[in-house]
C-alpha cells in the first residue's frame, strides 16, 4: 500500500475482473485511510505495527473496531 497508494488499486480493477484486493503496508488506522482504501476497491486492509502504536487500552480497541463496523454499515 505505501508503494503504489489507493489510486493504484482503483486504476487496474478494470483490468482484473473478479479479483479482490486487500493492500497491505503503509495502511494508517484511521477511518479515513480505511475509507480511502475501501473507496478504491478494497474489500479488506491489512493493518500491522501501525494499529498497535495507536491502541493501548482494550476500550482504544473497542472504539477503534466501533467506528469500523459504523463505516461498514453507512
Amino acid at each position: 500500500g505505501h508503494v503504489l497508494g489507493s489510486s493504484f488499486i482503483k486504476s487496474i480493477q478494470e483490468l482484473f475482473p473478479g479479483i479482490a484486493f486487500m493492500p497491505t503496508g503503509g495502511i494508517k488506522p484511521t477511518a479515513e485511510s480505511l475509507q480511502e482504501w475501501l473507496d478504491a476497491g478494497a474489500i479488506a486492509v491489512g493493518i500491522g505495527s501501525p494499529l498497535f502504536k495507536v491502541i493501548a487500552t482494550d476500550n482504544e480497541l473497542i472504539a477503534f473496531v466501533s467506528a469500523i463496523l459504523a463505516m461498514k454499515n453507512n
